[in-house]
C-alpha cells in the first residue's frame, strides 16, 4: 500500500488531534525509509555492542513474517490491516544502558524477583549467569513481606538461554525520532484520542516495565540495524542465506552476540 493510501485512512477514521499525531509519526516513519539501509562495521566472528537506547522486537515465526516486513515495513497493526479495533504501536524493549549484545542476552535470559511489602513492590533483575545464587538476591533483600519470581519480560518475547520459542530479534540503533511518538508515554489525552477504551491497557503496560516502549504507527525496514538469531537457525545455512538476501545491510548475530555471516 503506497503512502497516500496510509494517509487517506488515517483522515478518514481518527479524530484532529489522533490525526496530528499519527501524520506527524508517518512523515517520521518515511523520512526513516527515504535515508536508506543503516551501515555497520561488523565482519564474520566480532562481537556486537549497542547503545543505551537501541529497540528491539521479536519475530516468533519463520521467514514468512521477516519477508512481509522487508516488503511492507513493521507496521502496527491497525496500520497494516486497516481495521480501528486492532493495536496501534509496535512493542519494542529498549536498552536502559549500553551493552555488549551477549551480556544483554545473559541480563534478560534471566529471572525476575518481584518484592512486595504492603502496597509497594519493587523488581529485581537476576542474570542468566546468576540463577544459581536466586536464592542469595531473595535473602539478602530487606523489608519483604512476600515475593515471587518470573523470567523476565524481554525473554518471553525474544530469543533467549532459556528456550527456543522465538526465532529472530529485529534490533534498531537509530530511531529516536519514532520514539517521540511512544503510546506509553503519552498523555491520557492524546492516548484516549489515538485508541479510544483501550487507552488504559497502555498506562498498564507501562507501569510492568519501564523498559518497554510501544511505537505509533511502526518501524520501516530500512532502519533495521540488525538481525538477532536463536539458537534454532543459527548453523542453518539455507536460513542465514536467505535472511542475508532479504537484508543485505544488516548485520547478523547470534545469542553468543558474535556476527555468524558476513
Amino acid at each position: 500500500m503506497e503512502r497516500k493510501e496510509y494517509v487517506h485512512f488515517i483522515n478518514n477514521n481518527f479524530d484532529t488531534k489522533a490525526k496530528k499525531i499519527l501524520l506527524s509519526q508517518l512523515d517520521n516513519y518515511y523520512e526513516l525509509q527515504e535515508n536508506g539501509p543503516v551501515t555497520h562495521k561488523y565482519k564474520k566472528g566480532m562481537a556486537v555492542s549497542l547503545l543505551k537506547g537501541t529497540l528491539v522486537h521479536g519475530i516468533k515465526k519463520d521467514l514468512t513474517e521477516l519477508k512481509s516486513i522487508k516488503k511492507n515495513g513493521l507496521l502496527a497493526p491497525c496500520i497494516k490491516d486497516r481495521k480501528l479495533n486492532k493495536e496501534l504501536g509496535i512493542p519494542c524493549y529498549e536498552l536502559q544502558q549500553g551493552y555488549k549484545l551477549k551480556n544483554y542476552v545473559n541480563f534478560y535470559s534471566g529471572a525476575t524477583i518481584t518484592f512486595k511489602a504492603g502496597k509497594e513492590s519493587r523488581i529485581k533483575v537476576v542474570p542468566n549467569d546468576k540463577m544459581l545464587e536466586l536464592g542469595k538476591y531473595i535473602l539478602n533483600e530487606k523489608n519483604v513481606e512476600h515475593y515471587n519470581v518470573s523470567e523476565t519480560l524481554e525473554a518471553s518475547v525474544l530469543p533467549s538461554l532459556i528456550h527456543n520459542n522465538i526465532n529472530f530479534a529485529l534490533i534498531y540503533e537509530n530511531v529516536d525520532k519514532l520514539k517521540k511518538h511512544d503510546l506509553l508515554t503519552m498523555t491520557d489525552s492524546e492516548l484516549k484520542s489515538l485508541c479510544g477504551e483501550k487507552y488504559e491497557s497502555y498506562k498498564i503496560d507501562k507501569k510492568n516495565s519501564e523498559r518497554k516502549v510501544n511505537i505509533l504507527y511502526g518501524i520501516p525496514a530500512e532502519a533495521i540495524s540488525g538481525i538477532l538469531v536463536g539458537r534454532e537457525y543459527e548453523k542453518n545455512k539455507e536460513v542465514l542465506k536467505e535472511l542475508r538476501e532479504l537484508f543485505p545491510h544488516v548485520y547478523i548475530c547470534n545469542l553468543d552476540g558474535l556476527i555468524i555471516i558476513d
